[in-house]
């Protein structure tokens, strides 16, 4: 039930089915469809900024700041977004192994990013604010296709949901593996 004093906005924007949201800051929602946009939502305004990817589709989309966001998708690149620019400011290309990402999680306004997919690891990453960058820092084992993922608060702790097939579809199925959830923790910590 809707509680009476709740405003309700429907705004149209992608072309295809959105595919992945994100809370921005404020009055703001990030969001990702099959038509390779992202899409910034200032619901205060009823207003928008598009954001056109190099991939066909996205997956998934994670703020970083009020500048700056990410967006992964089935070409296995992860896009550097500015919110001020329409394309983005640097890519990361064959993140997985060519294969296509499945899974995204980070921190707000922390450097700290993870990928998931289906080549057998979950891949760490920093951000660089200075540098406009992202760079591969640890790359842990886990078995599966990497569906979804979430940071504790500190950023020490992720929690992996795996399963024999991809959220989106079942394009692969990986018989040799069960349905669960991985917790990894003291990830900063060096091997």
């Amino acid at each position: 039930m809707i509680h009476s004093k709740c405003k309700v906005i429907f705004s149209y924007g992608h072309k295809r089915e959105g595919t992945c949201i994100d809370g921005f800051y404020k009055d703001r929602v990030l969001t990702g469809g099959n038509d390779g946009q992202a899409i910034l939502w200032k619901l205060s305004d009823e207003t928008q900024l598009l954001y056109k990817s190099n991939c066909q589709a996205l997956d998934c989309v994670h703020t970083i700041s009020e500048k700056h966001f990410v967006t992964t998708g089935e070409q296995a690149t992860i896009e550097l977004w500015n919110v001020a620019k329409r394309v983005p400011i640097f890519t990361l290309e064959n993140a997985h192994k060519s294969l296509w990402i499945s899974s995204l999680a980070g921190l707000k306004n922390a450097d700290l990013l993870a990928t998931g997919s289906t080549d057998g690891y979950v891949n760490l990453y920093q951000f660089s604010n200075e540098e406009n960058t992202i760079h591969t820092i640890r790359q842990i084992p886990l078995e599966g296709s990497i569906n979804g993922m979430q940071f504790s608060q500190n950023g020490n702790m992720l929690i992996c949901s795996q399963g024999d097939e991809q959220r989106l579809g079942r394009w692969d199925v990986i018989k040799k593996t069960k349905p669960g959830i991985s917790i990894f923790t003291n990830l900063l910590i060096k091997p």
